[in-house]
């Protein structure tokens, strides 16, 4: 019943299983309709050991430990952005200037906007609200200074810091 397929924005190209076990700490059995991501396992991994978020910076995705664990109330806090061109806020989907109520049309059939266009607009202007606070935000690229070498190697000249160490027979030349 879900339109398209991988590598779109539609339902079909994003809705997986998400399928956890952590014996006493996840109650088998329990099945939850709420979206999550990937995204989210950074904020919830942080709370679970503790460790806390970064303050010097922002992070994305929430923490969906109480989703996880069955809790029939947990709601996303935060709605849900795909690829910078759709959002989703409950059973609400914008993508493009259509709008889609995902609970009544989870093929995304109907574009409801004409009837709803308080919704429509709430949602753009999130969306046009994190596009924009995710360019201000974002950080330059990482870079490698440093060649990765195979483990007891010393040869700090390697001429190529993408390639693969050769580990299989020894050496330490990179291939």
């Amino acid at each position: 019943p879900l339109r398209d397929g991988k590598a779109t924005n539609w339902e079909g190209g994003v809705r997986v299983p998400g399928i956890f076990r952590w014996p006493g700490q996840i109650p088998a059995g329990v099945v939850q309709d709420q979206i999550a991501s990937v995204i989210d396992l950074y904020p919830t991994f942080a709370r679970l050991t503790g460790g806390g978020l970064p303050k010097d910076r922002v992070t994305d995705g929430e923490d969906i430990w109480p989703l996880l664990t069955g809790d029939v109330n947990a709601k996303r806090k935060t709605p849900f952005y795909y690829d910078l061109k759709a959002i989703r806020e409950g059973d609400w989907k914008l993508r493009g200037a259509a709008l889609y109520d995902l609970k009544n049309d989870i093929h995304e059939d109907n574009d409801v906007s004409a009837m709803n266009p308080a919704k429509r607009k709430d949602l753009a202007d999130k969306l046009k609200a994190f596009n924009d606070e995710l360019n201000k935000n974002s950080r330059p690229a990482g870079t490698l200074t440093t060649p990765i070498l195979a483990a007891g190697c010393t040869d700090s000249s390697a001429p190529n810091y993408n390639a693969t160490a050769k580990i299989d027979d020894g050496s330490c030349g990179l291939r």
